[in-house]
């Protein structure tokens, strides 16, 4: 798992990058929650990279 430090730079990461391709706030939060969207689906269907990347996190009757 990552630290609250660690996901505090990610996001910064994620912003920078952002800021360097001149993606709008309107546009970033598009893509976050899409993001979100796509493991959030993962994680109900079973299945997918992100699924498989978390699983053995999930509690036992979630898998």
């Amino acid at each position: 798992m990552f630290s609250d430090e660690e996901f505090e730079n990610q996001i910064k990461l994620y912003q920078e990058w952002c800021e360097e391709r001149n993606i709008t706030e309107e546009e970033q939060d598009m893509i976050w929650n899409t993001m979100a969207m796509i493991c959030f689906r993962h994680i109900i269907n079973k299945q997918g990279a992100f699924y498989e990347a978390v699983k053995d996190l999930l509690p036992e009757n979630e898998e």
